[in-house]
């Protein structure tokens, strides 16, 4: 009988993954996988879009934010930030920083990653790939979260004059937790076994967590320097 109920579950379970994967799936669009090797020896994904009427030369970098990667810019069809700025008229490269999406570290196992490794080592390979791919010497760093400030702390330093332009989304300039967050981060790093939490048991618990009401507002913007008018 327990045999049985094992089974039951493991099935249920395959079956929830299936629905999940398949009701949030990503904006169906034509993407090729491009990958760059940065000089400390990590493999950067790097998706690229092209505009099907493409009205501008530069191309537009879009950077991921913290516990992100490439796909969060193309969930849902009036979501996707990929096909906005595809509609426009421009190329656009989605990249999976180190650490996220399907980047590989140089050797097997956990690797300790922080925004200097982003700054140091991914943009200069990014910066590269998209130069020699999209034939055009400048390019707009469109980032998220982490991925403005990778892409204003590097802009100076290693963009090489790359920039036409840099568009921030919710990028903080300081980040202050409260002790309540440090526990649970700290908590949660008991669950990253392996370096980091496998894809398959956030994908099976994200559409739950969407429903859990969480006030989030005060840990990641401050609300008096937003006008609500």
């Amino acid at each position: 009988m327990a045999l049985i109920s094992f089974y039951a579950v493991v099935i249920a379970l395959a079956f929830w993954h299936a629905w999940v994967r398949r009701r949030f799936a990503l904006t169906p669009r034509s993407r090729i996988q491009l990958r760059t090797t940065t000089a400390d020896g990590w493999r950067l994904s790097v998706w690229f879009h092209a505009s099907a009427r493409r009205l501008f030369r530069e191309p537009v970098v879009l950077c991921h934010g913290l516990g992100n990667n490439a796909a969060v810019f193309e969930i849902g069809e009036v979501t996707s930030l990929v096909q906005a700025v595809c509609d426009a008229g421009f190329d656009c490269y989605a990249v999976d920083l180190r650490g996220a999406g399907e980047s590989t570290p140089p050797g097997v196992g956990p690797e300790d990653v922080t925004i200097d490794h982003h700054i140091r080592f991914d943009v200069p390979a990014l910066v590269d790939l998209v130069k020699s791919h999209s034939g055009h010497g400048t390019f707009f760093w469109l980032g998220h979260s982490l991925g403005g400030v990778v892409g204003l702390a590097a802009s100076m330093q290693f963009a090489d004059g790359a920039l036409a332009g840099l568009i921030t989304i919710g990028s903080p300039l300081y980040y202050k937790l409260s002790n309540e967050s440090l526990v649970g981060i700290n908590r949660a790093r008991h669950l990253a076994l392996w370096g980091q939490l496998g894809v398959a048991p956030i994908e099976a618990i994200a559409p739950l967590v969407g429903r859990i009401a969480v006030d989030v507002e005060t840990e990641t913007a401050n609300l008096k320097n937003i006008s609500l008018a």
